[in-house]
C-alpha cells in the first residue's frame, strides 16, 4: 500500500511518485513500450490505472505515426 501524507489543509493525499521512464519509441517499438509499462506496474512504479493511461498514449502515438506514413 502506498504511503500517505497529510497536506496543510488536513487532506490525505498520496505520497509523490518517482518518475517513470518510458523509452523513446517509434511505431515498430510499441511492443517494447508496452513491456516497459507492464514492468512499471509489476515493480510498483505506476498503478494499473496509470499504466492504462500511458498505454492509451502509446496507442494514440502509433495510430498517428501510421496515419502519417
Amino acid at each position: 500500500m502506498a504511503a500517505l501524507t497529510l497536506d496543510p489543509k488536513f487532506r490525505v493525499v498520496p505520497a509523490p511518485r518517482k518518475a517513470f521512464d518510458l523509452p523513446a519509441i517509434d511505431a515498430a517499438e510499441a511492443a517494447s513500450a508496452t513491456g516497459a509499462i507492464l514492468s512499471g506496474v509489476a515493480s510498483g512504479q505506476i498503478t494499473p490505472g496509470e499504466a492504462t493511461e500511458v498505454a492509451k498514449l502509446v496507442e494514440t502515438f502509433v495510430k498517428a505515426f501510421e496515419t502519417g506514413d
